[in-house]
């Protein structure tokens, strides 16, 4: 499971998520889908009453992906600016 998107060089990602834990913090993957590179990890916190925040730059023109390196992740909102 992944959320794709296309994207401007220097836009901002920022994803509102938390892991679908309560106990243990998850890593969501960005990855730059034509060349497979992984260009951040982000940490979606434990599961709690508010929405985890986590951004990164991403820096070329061109279609990302974002999913989790292992378990269960909740992805509430995806925004590029």
């Amino acid at each position: 499971r992944s959320i794709r998107f296309v994207a401007n060089a220097g836009s901002t990602l920022k994803v509102y998520t938390n892991s679908s834990s309560k106990d243990t913090a998850r890593t969501l993957l960005v990855v730059n889908v034509a060349t497979g590179a992984t260009i951040a990890e982000l940490t979606a916190p434990v599961d709690s009453s508010v929405a985890g925040y986590a951004e990164c730059k991403l820096p070329e023109k061109g279609e990302y992906a974002i999913y989790s390196a292992g378990s269960g992740i909740n992805v509430y909102q995806v925004v590029i600016e």
